[in-house]
């Protein structure tokens, strides 16, 4: 008769410890690799920004001209572009864009982009793209960004008169948001004159 340890070491037991120690050891790298990604994602996050809202001022302070229309008319509404260069979300809101500064400067709505890229990428993207519409860059864009709440792009900001918004988006536009934008636009020329 053999002896009794040995039925612990018969092949299929084996095979299913084996299988069970194999689960363990992936779920337990599953959860490593989770906390791990999660503190990429994280560094150098910090505080979470407060997104850009409605009634918030939105200063238009210490920003370069890169198309040469000096400064800008702070006194004024505008409809402000704020985008970076390699944004798929800015390039899917190009066509709308495009559309809304047609609109916004037929009401007489100053239009205008701010990236926040450098001046060299900024101008050549300008070049390459279909703007029709003064650009910006912030002389010190973490700075800027803070300051006005910018935590994506693309945004989308109506600002009325006094720098205050009126609305904004942010994100890729579609033609949902399209005629938000459009009435906001409609009734900024609507209490203006």
């Amino acid at each position: 008769m053999p002896p009794p340890w040995r039925k612990l070491f018969d092949t299929r037991k084996l095979y299913q410890v084996f299988l069970h120690v194999a689960v363990i050891a992936l779920t337990v790298e599953v959860v490593i690799l989770a906390q791990e990604n999660s503190r990429f994602k994280n560094r150098g996050a910090g505080i979470p920004m407060e997104q850009i809202k409605a009634g918030d001022y939105f200063s238009l302070d210490s920003l370069e001209s890169l198309s040469g229309t000096g400064p800008i008319d702070t006194t004024s509404s505008s409809l402000i572009f704020v985008f970076t260069t390699t944004c798929p979300f800015c390039e899917q809101s190009l066509p709308y864009w495009k559309k809304l500064s047609e609109l916004a400067q037929s009401v007489q709505l100053s239009v205008f982009g701010i990236s926040l890229d450098d001046k060299k990428r900024t101008l050549e993207y300008i070049a390459d793209t279909s703007f029709v519409y003064a650009s910006y860059i912030p002389g010190d864009t973490k700075h800027y960004q803070l300051k006005n709440h910018i935590a994506t792009v693309p945004q989308t900001i109506v600002r009325g008169h006094g720098g205050i918004i009126k609305a904004a988006w942010s994100g890729a536009l579609n033609e949902n948001t399209l005629a938000e934008v459009v009435k906001t636009i409609s009734e900024i020329h609507i209490t203006h004159n």
